[in-house]
């Protein structure tokens, strides 16, 4: 039970810090934000997943997880960049 939280956690860290850099241009997120969006992205994701296609197809709720944690990054980041341009 604790590697199934761990793992994702992990990889939503990871996932969450290259977010970050796969991002163009300047972004306004501080590191703690972005590694808290991947952290939630990447636990969520593997929650979800496991859930969804059982526990026993690890790798793929492990895909699943990163590529949530990755949309959460990126996601957030494009709501930041519309509030800013909106605010300009």
């Amino acid at each position: 039970m604790l590697w199934q939280l761990l793992w994702p956690a992990l990889g939503g860290l990871l996932i969450g810090s290259l977010g970050r850099l796969a991002v163009p241009g300047p972004v306004s997120m501080p590191w703690p934000r972005t590694l808290a969006a991947g952290l939630l992205g990447g636990v969520g994701g593997g929650l979800l997943a496991s859930v969804v296609i059982g526990r026993e197809h690890r790798v793929i709720c492990f895909v699943i997880a990163a590529l949530f944690a990755a949309l959460l990054v990126y996601g957030y980041s494009i709501v930041r960049r519309s509030r800013a341009l909106a605010r300009s």
